[in-house]
């Protein structure tokens, strides 16, 4: 639990959230675009934390679509 009283959730919930992938949340992690914690061997963010990257990722995430034609 963060200090502001809010549940972590789990790489994998936050993820699901986004529609991204586990893999490419612990990449954003590494490259600090992500703020998240390590409890053992699992890393858990703050659905704050979740809402932040997706409101500054607006319309970045994921690969660009390739338009085919």
């Amino acid at each position: 639990m963060y200090p502001d009283g809010m549940k972590s959730m789990t790489l994998a919930e936050a993820a699901a959230q986004l529609g991204m992938s586990s893999d490419t949340l612990r990449h954003q992690i590494h490259n600090g675009r992500l703020k998240a914690t390590r409890v053992g061997p699992l890393w858990v963010v703050s659905p704050r934390e979740v809402e932040r990257y997706r409101a500054e990722n607006r319309g970045h995430l994921g690969r660009p679509a390739i338009v085919r034609g």
